[in-house]
Order: structure tokens, then sequence, then C-alpha cells
């Protein structure tokens, strides 16, 4: 079985619903009976969204079957040998149109990542216009904008320039820390001796040391 590969990572998954609405899968498997068969038994070509609700692997970046089951069936539903073309692309997407994205999630998030990688966005926007799976399709974007963003942010921070600021800011926080503290056992210091050496005194005439001593030391 030839394994297909695709040129480019287009989408990443959007935010999962609930459970409920989330099918389980198999990998493709001689023993589960989960492959696609080179003819369809039943004498006529099953729809897309009958397609889409078996239990398939749709794990994008599966190392067990490589979702291969899930990638041949949907060859065979289209007619194409190793790779989905543009034409059978667009032919998918419009009868995506009527299906609601909750009876098959997953294997719906992972064709609209395939088309993605023969068509551009505009394109498969234009023909899911306002159905779910359009609106779907508008979450696994801004999903992968946001994604993008983030690691741009993370390469920003990892920078030399800005590991070289951050390390310079906290060794000055460091040094401010440092002097506060140096300050603070001084007073300490301070009021200690103070009390050594005038045990006796009363409580206003060690107030009136001990704050003329802590002016000085703060001068």
């Amino acid at each position: 079985q030839r394994r297909i590969t695709l040129s480019k990572s287009m989408l990443i998954t959007p935010d999962t619903p609930d459970r409920s609405a989330r099918g389980g899968f198999k990998h493709g498997s001689n023993l589960n009976g989960n492959l696609c068969p080179s003819r369809v038994t039943s004498q006529r070509k099953s729809t897309l969204k009958e397609l889409l609700e078996r239990e398939w692997c749709t794990r994008w970046p599966c190392s067990t079957c490589g979702a291969m089951p899930f990638r041949s069936a949907v060859l065979a539903f289209t007619g194409d040998e190793n790779t989905l073309t543009p034409g059978s692309a667009q032919r998918l997407l419009l009868d995506l149109r009527p299906i609601y994205p909750s009876t098959c999630y997953d294997a719906m998030v992972f064709l609209l990542r395939w088309i993605g990688n023969a068509l551009d966005e505009a394109t498969v926007r234009s023909l899911l216009g306002d159905s779910s799976a359009g609106a779907l399709y508008l979450r696994m974007l801004r999903a992968r904008d946001a994604a993008n963003t983030s690691r741009a942010e993370n390469s920003r921070r990892e920078s030399p320039e800005v590991v070289a600021d951050e390390r310079a800011r906290k060794a000055a926080q460091r040094a401010v820390q440092h002097a506060d503290r140096i300050a603070a056992k001084r007073i300490r210091d301070t009021d200690l001796r103070v009390r050594i050496e005038i045990p006796k005194a009363t409580t206003s005439q060690f107030r009136m040391l001990a704050l003329e001593m802590y002016r000085r030391s703060r001068s």
C-alpha cells in the first residue's frame, strides 16, 4: 500500500466540542475489518456523510496507521489515485456543506485540513459559504493563526537579544533586592546594639534613639 504524504501542514484542530459529539475511532486492520474495500459491496457508492461517520482513525500525525484507511477511502470516493486533486477537493467541499460537524467532527476536521493543502483559503471559504462546515473551517483558521502567533512570540523571546536584555533586567532587579536586604539588616543590627547598650532606658527614650539611628543609617 502506497503511503500518501502532504506537501505542507495547513491547519490544526480547533477547540474540541463535547465528547458526546465525537465518535470513537479504530486503526485500520485486517482484524477489525476497518479497511477501505476496493469496491462497494452495496452496489452503490456511499455518500460522503456515510463515509465520514465510520469509525476511522483520523489522527493527523498517527504513527500507527498514518490514517491511511481514511485517506484511501476518500480517494476511492473521489476516484483519485494517490493524491487529492483540486477538482476533487472542490466537489468534496460542496458535499460537506449540508453535513453537520457534530456527527463526524474528527473526520471533517481531517478532511478540511487535507483539502486546505489542495486549495487556497479563499476558494475553501467561498465554496463552504455560511454552512456549519464553513464555520468549523473558520475556527480552524483562527486556531492556526493563534498557534502561529504563539510560536512567533516564543521565537522572539528566545532570540539572543531578548535573552540578553532579560538577563540584564533580572540582574539589576537582584541587585536592588540585595541592597534592600543589606539596608534592612543594618537597621536590625543598629536596633540590636541600642538594646544591648541601654537596657535600662525608658520606652520613649529607646524609641527616640532608635529613630535617630535609623535616620543616620538612611542618610
